[in-house]
């Protein structure tokens, strides 16, 4: 029983990646806030969710207290293997 108590505090965090085109064509209708929270959105002039994918980016979001520390440390983890995820080498 206590297993299952400490499993359902687990989170399990990931990344996608999504080239433009297929992006746009499945976000275009996304909300701002649902049951769950609000979309995370960057950018002091114009704020947007379309976040691109750079260290300004993740300082930014980190730097902002807006995300959870699981959340931080995914997207730092990301970032520190971002050509293997990127499909770069």
């Amino acid at each position: 029983m206590q297993l299952a108590r400490e499993a359902a505090r687990l989170e399990i965090l990931t990344v996608a990646v999504y080239d433009g085109a297929t992006y746009d064509h499945l976000f275009a209708d996304m909300v701002d806030s649902n049951a769950e929270g609000t979309v995370v959105k960057t950018g002091p002039v114009r704020p947007t969710s379309a976040l691109p994918f750079t260290r300004h980016t993740i300082d930014e979001l980190t730097a902002s207290g807006r995300l959870a520390p699981a959340a931080a440390g995914c997207l730092e983890l990301a970032w520190e293997h971002r050509r293997t995820i990127l499909g770069r080498s």
